[in-house]
């Protein structure tokens, strides 16, 4: 994931040398994002899968694809697809905002 995020952030890198002894995100050096990087069968999420794929069937084609889940007494979070959020990425980069 750092290789698609260095055209945003060139001095993104793993930050597995010093995580595991002094915490921290999963990608250091990523501007305003704290970035945690999740893998493998626990991220095979049936139903999450299918709330994406419902956005991305329903939504107009242009748009960006965003789920919001509103657990119940917990706060709420957005899942979106990383194409997504790396257009989003690139936008804010090209306005200067990141």
């Amino acid at each position: 994931m750092v290789h698609q995020l260095q055209e945003i952030f060139p001095d993104c890198h793993r930050n597995w040398l010093v995580q595991s002894a002094m915490g921290g995100t999963d990608i250091a050096n990523s501007g305003c994002f704290n970035i945690e990087i999740k893998g493998g069968k626990q991220c095979n999420v049936k139903k999450v899968r299918g709330w994406l794929e419902q956005v991305e069937a329903e939504g107009k084609k242009e748009n960006f694809n965003v789920v919001v889940a509103r657990p119940i007494r917990e706060d709420a979070y957005v899942i979106m697809p990383f194409k997504d959020f790396k257009a989003i990425l690139n936008i804010l980069k090209k306005e200067g905002i990141i």
